[in-house]
């Protein structure tokens, strides 16, 4: 009981310290729109790619 108590506090210092961390950074330069529109961007292509199979169903059923 002892050690999961320990280990418990560990990752609740960690996650805090992390947390602490990256709020300090947005305070200090901002938030990070770039980095984020990128992201955003990887995620909508994605999510819109049809897989290879449709599409060239798609296009034999055009051509027919």
């Amino acid at each position: 009981m002892f050690w999961i108590m320990v280990v418990l506090l560990f990752v609740i210092i960690i996650v805090f310290e992390e947390a602490a961390s990256y709020f300090w950074k947005q305070y200090l330069f901002g938030p990070s729109n770039k980095s984020r529109r990128k992201w955003m961007m990887k995620a909508l292509t994605f999510l819109r790619k049809k897989p290879q199979k449709e599409i060239r169903e798609l296009k034999k059923e055009k051509s027919s």
